[in-house]
């Protein structure tokens, strides 16, 4: 099922959540609670629709949200977030190769 296009914006001018929903119809989608700023987008070559973050920034929102380190933060992201399942819309997290 093909997205619907939408207005390009900035991404502090709008809801990300509510965009995606708007795009997938999907109102089931599952987000990560404070990490709307590590949204890359939605999974959507089959359902139901996933959301897909951004490991770095997931790492640096948590640094900047609880004043951890590097290894703090990425060691409590591995343990309650990336290894977390909850079903299959469970969202994705993917590390970018730089």
């Amino acid at each position: 099922m093909p997205l619907k296009p939408r207005k390009t914006t900035s991404r502090s001018k709008r809801n990300i959540r509510k965009d995606l929903v708007e795009q997938t119809g999907d109102k089931s989608l599952l987000f990560a609670e404070g990490l709307d700023a590590a949204i890359m987008g939605v999974a959507n070559e089959m359902e139901p629709f996933r959301i897909i973050y951004d490991k770095d920034k997931i790492v640096k929102i948590l640094m900047k949200q609880n004043k951890w380190n590097f290894d703090e933060a990425n060691e409590y992201a591995h343990y309650n977030i990336y290894d977390a399942y909850v079903g299959e819309r469970t969202p994705i997290y993917i590390g970018i190769i730089k």
